[in-house]
């Protein structure tokens, strides 16, 4: 892509000397380059100055940072599809079973645990995915806007493997009522941040767009943070309040099955508009990367 097109315009003050007159971070190490000139270099990591006057587009950050940004989604969506494939193994195998009559311990079991291998895998590929994603930026650009939302998503990531792991100990070992109601609500709360960290992530990828910059690509996950993040958590509070209601049999919660199948089907549908929307995302930043290389191997010149 010819320079031309590449250059944005020039974001700091300027003095007519063309020295940095405001306040400005180093694209590399964020040191303050005010007081250098535009064809000067910093002198903390020796990265051009004229790198960091443009504003805070990706274009102009770190190649190596941008790059990961792309690999931490290309992981997220491979780890969603492997979750959708332990999904559809599950479903085919019931429906062998059900059309063949197939009957035993054994015909359950190999398509739950198949399932569980897969969102165990799938959930490990989105958890080193959303890591890479929120890798903060090395000029710090950025902290001001979306630094809590990055730290929540991170907190959230680990508060999902603390309940995998919980999950695993509550079905492979006996253990009294208390502790078992116990582990119950340790996973609901889990499930409630893991919702935060949903609004925490969209927020973030929104914010993140500006620096494209895409506003459609903004505006997207800005609507799927309040359609994903709302009818994901009226999801899990419907299932939370068909278990205090009583057992699958009682009136009150197959009526809140009903419903609350159909909210699965928003969840579903927002779901597959957010795989969408990150192959988007991953398209984007395979070329910002490919300019940032482009831009800093021309000032590095």
């Amino acid at each position: 892509m010819p320079a031309p097109n590449v250059v944005a315009p020039i974001a700091v003050g300027l003095d007519s000397a063309g020295v940095v007159h405001t306040d400005a971070a180093c694209r590399k190490c964020s040191y303050n380059v005010r007081g250098l000139p535009m064809t000067g270099r910093c002198p903390e990591c020796r990265t051009p100055v004229g790198l960091a006057v443009h504003g805070d587009l990706l274009r102009y950050s770190m190649p190596k940072w941008v790059q990961t940004l792309r690999r931490g989604v290309k992981s997220i969506v491979t780890g969603l599809a492997v979750m959708v494939i332990g999904v559809m193994i599950l479903l085919c195998f019931t429906l062998v079973v059900a059309f063949m009559k197939i009957g035993g311990p054994m015909a359950t079991a190999i398509p739950l645990t198949l399932m569980a291998l897969c969102v165990i895998v799938g959930y490990v590929f989105m958890l080193v995915g959303s890591w890479l994603l929120t890798e903060p930026d090395p000029s710090g650009i950025g902290e001001d806007r979306y630094g809590t939302q990055r730290k929540i998503i991170r907190v959230s990531l680990l508060v999902g493997i603390a309940n995998i792991l919980l999950s695993i100990a509550q079905q492979s070992i006996a253990m009294p009522p208390l502790a078992y109601t116990t582990l119950q609500f340790v996973a609901f709360a889990s499930a409630v941040f893991g919702v935060v960290g949903l609004f925490a992530l969209l927020s973030y990828l929104s914010k993140l767009a500006t620096r494209i910059p895409d506003p459609k690509l903004s505006e997207r996950a800005s609507f799927l943070m309040y359609a994903l993040g709302i009818s994901y958590s009226a999801f899990i509070g419907m299932g939370l309040i068909g278990q205090l209601l009583g057992g699958p049999r009682s009136p009150a919660v197959a009526a809140l099955s009903c419903f609350n199948l159909v909210i699965g089907l928003l969840v579903l549908i927002f779901g597959i508009r957010y795989l969408v929307m990150l192959e988007k995302f991953g398209k984007a930043f395979k070329e910002q990367a490919a300019l940032s290389e482009q831009i800093w191997g021309q000032e590095a010149t």
